[in-house]
């Protein structure tokens, strides 16, 4: 749930649909949960944020390898 707030919408409204999935999620393991907006801004900053950095890095990485390729690639057919 705390990473459909970051990616979709504002940590404040977290309160209101903690209330709403815990009032109609009775009986169910979603029932007992307590989000709210202290502990989803602390999941977000030390939880979520690190691991999707780690992933834009890794994309970073990669594009960079592919320019790098792409460049040498050209090189290749300018030759021949």
């Amino acid at each position: 749930m705390a990473l459909g707030v970051a990616c979709h919408c504002a940590i404040l409204s977290i309160d209101h649909m903690g209330e709403i999935i815990t009032k109609h999620g009775q009986g169910s393991v979603i029932g007992n949960m307590k989000l709210h907006r202290t502990k989803c801004a602390c999941l977000i900053k030390n939880v979520i944020a690190p691991t999707l950095k780690e992933e834009l890095n890794l994309l970073k990485m990669l594009w960079h390898f592919f320019g790098v390729f792409q460049d040498v690639f050209g090189i290749f057919l300018a030759l021949f």
